[in-house]
């Protein structure tokens, strides 16, 4: 696996790529990603940020921590943001910073675990964010954090807990869409339409 603290920086601001792929032969109960990030900047101004933990998962940031993706808060980025992994975590807070695409989904068809983030953060108008597949049958657990992007936001889970604030500001439509119970505490502003799925 690839494992990174808390003061690392990996910066491709010259307009490279950054690609992180990890395995592990075994997932650990307390240490569960093949890519397991405490905190820290991984940043690439023109080209693409992927973290691919395959089955065993991406852990993004850890408890009390923060990692920036994409930029720094005064830097820019336009490549798209992917974080990839059947088991995607983040007891921290992550802030993704881009104009490109965001997307969080499983390696296979759904989420081995219920997709949980603590605090996520996707600021300077992303182009769209999605988190899941369609037909992703494991939970997705928002806790907290700011979301505002240009586009679509598309949340794929069985049960859907949104803690965070949902923001689309260019036409993009706001759709969460559960086949289990859907919880949604956090403020939705959007600039098309809202569509929320799910149980009671």
């Amino acid at each position: 696996g690839i494992w990174t603290g808390t003061t690392n920086t990996i910066s491709a601001t010259g307009g490279g790529d950054i690609l992180f792929t990890g395995s592990n032969s075994t997932v650990h109960a307390t240490n569960p990603g093949a890519i397991y990030i405490q905190g820290g900047d991984i940043i690439a101004t023109t080209g693409y940020v992927k973290l691919d933990g395959g089955t065993s998962g991406v852990v993004t940031s850890t408890s009390t921590n923060t990692t920036n993706l994409g930029a720094l808060a005064a830097g820019s980025a336009t490549g798209a943001v992917t974080v990839v992994g059947d088991r995607i975590t983040a007891a921290g807070t992550t802030t993704i910073k881009t104009t490109g695409a965001v997307v969080q989904e499983p390696s296979s068809a759904s989420f081995a675990t219920t997709y949980n983030a603590s605090t996520l953060n996707v600021t300077a108008g992303a182009a769209s964010l999605r988190i899941g597949k369609s037909g992703n049958t494991s939970g997705v657990t928002l806790s907290a954090g700011t979301v505002s992007v240009l586009g679509d936001i598309n949340v794929y889970g069985a049960a859907i807990t949104d803690g965070a604030s949902l923001t689309t500001t260019s036409g993009g439509n706001v759709n969460l869409i559960g086949s289990g119970a859907t919880s949604v505490s956090g403020a939705i502003s959007s600039n098309g339409a809202v569509t929320v799925n799910g149980t009671s």
